[in-house]
């Protein structure tokens, strides 16, 4: 049994080792064969101590013989060992075929060139191995990244939706392979939550607290008395983590048939285009970000609070992440807010997909992306009545 185990823990850290060089580019791969027959390519002339003398072309052959030895080496180390069964006749038969064409040697200097060979395999041998050991556990570090990057992918998907009172559009681009952005909509009955929220940092760690900061927001969003508390909620269990550099900033809004709210704790202002006037306002009320010492807030007693805000039709509300704001260009200057105001004026009848197309360009022309970038549009729309069913009073009769 324990024979067995050891067996499938070889082939196992075997199949690793496959994956870690497949993982490689083209480049990369020939890269690392050149070097291993560079490395060697030397090793036929140092065995003779350097002495002997002959031909060009009998000279081009054993540097071609050592390197090519070498590769078949490395390529068995990489693949499978029975490529050995090729490589050992193969290379023995050529050594043995270029012996008849080889000078005499000094024998005083042939010893000295044998052991200069030991030490060079030696050493390649640990080089194999460390980069083996390295390669099973980048690959292991690789797949769980890309686990974690793939939850996260189901925990933030795109989102597209049409109510009867609104259009919704969400996007979030990871700067990494886990992002550490939330876009979410929870809908329960008449009642819309909006939220978009930033978790300090990138990467797997926030890609873990922003999981939780979902969690809490859906468990919330169901209760409708808990609800003018859920960022308070929210920021008590990031508090309680008792890490002040774990913080989250948020801006949520919801909507109604009639009315709508929103509340932000340290996130950029929503942009609010509002139809009536056709001008872009921001919505903030400067709240700190969550789980940020709850010492801090308690001493003056401020809380999360909820602010009415009139949304008509046409109306449409942009939730951004600072990842496209704090965008730089050549100079260093930040891209800022004002930009994306002028576009929400120039375009707020547009399609809310060709909007945020829009946005993302105009981000990706003021500089390189830095941070996760997310963005959730709202449009309020005028609610139309669905027609009547055939037979019913008022129905169109055919």
């Amino acid at each position: 049994m324990a024979a067995d185990d050891s067996r499938s823990a070889r082939g196992d850290s075997q199949e690793r080792v496959e994956q870690f060089y497949k993982s490689l580019s083209p480049r990369s791969k020939l890269r690392l064969l050149a070097a291993i027959f560079l490395m060697f390519a030397p090793v036929e002339l140092v065995s003779s101590g350097l002495t002997e003398r002959g031909p060009w072309w009998l000279v081009a052959a054993r540097i071609a013989l050592s390197g090519s030895v070498a590769v078949g080496w490395a390529l068995a180390a990489i693949h499978s060992w029975r490529l050995l069964a090729f490589v050992i006749p193969a290379g023995i038969g050529a050594y043995l075929l270029l012996q008849r064409f080889r000078p005499p040697a000094d024998p005083d200097v042939t010893g000295l060139g044998f052991l200069c060979v030991g030490l060079i395999g030696f050493g390649y041998v640990l080089f194999i191995s460390f980069v083996n050991r390295e390669g099973v556990r980048a690959v292991e570090l690789q797949t769980e990244i890309s686990l974690a990057g793939h939850v996260h992918r189901q925990l933030v998907p795109p989102i597209e939706r049409v109510t009867e009172h609104l259009e919704l559009f969400g996007r979030s681009v990871a700067s990494t392979e886990v992002g550490g952005d939330l876009v979410d909509v929870v809908r329960r009955g008449d009642r819309c939550l909006l939220c978009v929220a930033d978790v300090v940092g990138h990467g797997v760690a926030a890609g873990i607290v922003m999981a939780m900061v979902k969690s809490g927001l859906c468990m919330n969003a169901a209760d409708d008395d808990a609800h003018p508390k859920l960022l308070d909620g929210l920021d008590r269990v990031l508090s309680d983590l008792g890490d002040d550099r774990i913080f989250v900033t948020a801006a949520c809004v919801e909507v109604q048939p009639s009315s709508a709210r929103y509340a932000i704790a340290g996130h950029l202002p929503i942009l609010h285009y509002r139809a009536s006037d056709a001008a872009v306002h921001r919505l903030s009320n400067g709240g700190l970000p969550l789980g940020i010492n709850r010492s801090v807030r308690e001493g003056d007693g401020a809380s999360y609070s909820w602010h009415r805000v009139e949304l008509g039709p046409g109306d449409v509300l942009a939730l951004l992440t600072d990842g496209f704001t704090e965008v730089l260009d050549a100079e260093g200057r930040e891209l800022g807010l004002q930009p994306f105001e002028a576009l929400l004026r120039d375009h707020s009848r547009a399609p809310l997909s060709e909007m945020y197309a829009r946005m993302l360009a105009m981000a990706r022309r003021h500089g390189q992306q830095l941070d996760d970038q997310t963005v959730l549009l709202v449009r309020r729309v005028a609610a139309t009545t669905p027609p009547a069913a055939p037979g019913a009073p008022g129905a169109p009769r055919a």
